[in-house]
């Protein structure tokens, strides 16, 4: 019961009454909706500006990076800024609620556990919330501009990527890249802002924040499994690359790093220092 009630005070303080960072997302979803639709407005290739392009201009990220091949390094601003923004957005509330009324509970609980427990449930909440919010503009889109409500990837798209499909992979049709659009992305966020709230037990939420973003630039630059942001980058994908990284792989990594940052949090804070923290 006292689990619940931490949790209900932190979806009512740290969702509810912080709607001006949901509505920047709206804002930047927009944005991006529009930027995309003047980029394949002209094309007349079927399929083409459908939820599942609109998804992949999103998260498809940029194709391997081979330095030996002379190829200039594009960095993926669409999927990095996105990213960044919902890790700013679950950035200070764990922090600030500590501070103050939350550090209140917390001593009237008595259950460090419990409030920690709390906090983390909020954090995959509001990944949670971000994502279905940024769904819910691409649909609303697809269905005011009347395109097709269809995971489907076209060609069109990713030749806005720098990644136009052939070779061995050819284009990846409706059922190979959904769960890399959707699943992936939202269990590799989830990972990260768990990741980023325990680092703030050690340094400043600024410095986990730092932290954070690094591992997504490494993540662009590097193509491998052992960084998690490329599992996040349909264009990393298997079902896309030969060298790709495989679905299988990026659900276990989430999951063991989410399992990792929560269970490694409470033990921390189970001893952590209340009291003198500004």
């Amino acid at each position: 019961m006292i689990f619940f009630k931490m949790l209900k005070h932190d979806l009512r303080n740290g969702l509810l009454k912080r709607w001006q960072g949901y509505g920047a997302a709206l804002c930047f979803f927009l944005f991006l909706c529009v930027d995309f639709y003047f980029q394949i407005r002209h094309c007349a290739e079927i399929n083409a500006g459908s939820f599942g392009d609109f998804l992949f201009y999103v998260f498809g990220g940029m194709k391997e990076y081979r330095p030996e091949m002379q190829e200039p390094f594009q960095f993926p601003a669409v999927w990095t800024l996105t990213l960044v923004l919902i890790f700013y957005i679950t950035l200070y509330y764990p922090f600030h609620d500590l501070m103050g009324y939350g550090r209140g509970i917390l001593l009237q609980s008595r259950s460090r556990i419990k409030w920690w427990g709390a906090k983390c449930a909020w954090a995959a909440a509001a990944v949670l919330l971000f994502f279905v919010l940024l769904w819910s503009v691409l649909l609303l889109f697809c269905l005011l501009l009347r395109r097709p409500i269809v995971m489907d990837i076209s060609a069109a798209a990713y030749g806005i990527l720098g990644a136009a499909p052939g070779g061995n992979r050819g284009i990846v049709m409706q059922q190979q890249l959904t769960m890399e659009l959707m699943l992936l992305p939202a269990l590799t966020v989830i990972a990260l802002s768990l990741f980023q709230m325990f680092l703030s037990l050690f340094i400043k939420p600024l410095y986990s924040f730092v932290t954070t973003v690094s591992v997504l630039i490494a993540s662009a630059y590097y193509s491998s499994g052992f960084m998690i942001g490329n599992y996040a980058m349909a264009l990393r994908s298997v079902r896309v690359s030969a060298s790709g990284v495989p679905l299988a792989n990026g659900i276990c990594f989430a999951l063991a790093l989410s399992a990792f940052s929560v269970a490694a949090g409470m033990l921390v804070f189970r001893r952590y220092d209340i009291l003198n923290k500004e």
